[in-house]
């Protein structure tokens, strides 16, 4: 839908304010979690912190059924810093999902677990993305597994690094 990529762009060039007519149109038209999200977008890049929170959290009690409510919510938590929060919604996210489910959330995990230098953890994610792949989707081997594999070796690299350093 073209409204979202109009909102998102305006987020992204911090004009809040245009954005949030956009934002209410298309809470008119589907009044779900997305348009709570875009508001608590809004309230962040105006400063106010407290209402993002309010929104983002409002998001996931107007739609507790969907997933990306609970993802979305995730990625504004790892960015400001809220990483256990981010964690819960990610893995929550996953779990709530029906097989075949989309492994968005655990992605993201990975990621927040390198953040954290937790590379043992974010390689265990890279194996529930790879079980998800192949007994979800009877997936082969293939681009997205041979990415996964080299991720994992990367990680474990930077796990023998640190624990080098650290000895």
């Amino acid at each position: 839908m073209g409204l979202y990529a109009i909102i998102e762009n305006l987020l992204a060039d911090g004009r809040y304010q245009d954005a949030i007519p956009y934002i209410e149109d298309l809470q008119s038209i589907k009044d779900d979690h997305q348009a709570h999200i875009y508001l608590g977008d809004v309230a962040f890049g105006c400063g106010d912190h407290q209402a993002a929170r309010a929104q983002w959290d409002l998001a996931v009690e107007k739609s507790p059924k969907a997933w990306q409510a609970y993802c979305s919510r995730a990625d504004r938590y790892k960015k400001i810093g809220l990483v256990q929060e981010a964690i819960a919604d990610y893995e929550y996210c996953f779990t709530m999902q029906d097989p075949p489910r989309l492994t968005d959330g655990l992605y993201s995990l990975v990621q927040v677990y390198e953040g954290m230098k937790e590379y043992d953890k974010a390689i265990a994610t890279y194996e529930r993305i790879l079980t998800c792949m192949r007994e979800e989707y009877g997936q082969q081997i293939g681009v997205e597994e041979e990415e996964c594999h080299k991720e994992m070796i990367r990680l474990q690299r930077l796990a023998e690094q640190r624990n080098f350093i650290e000895s």
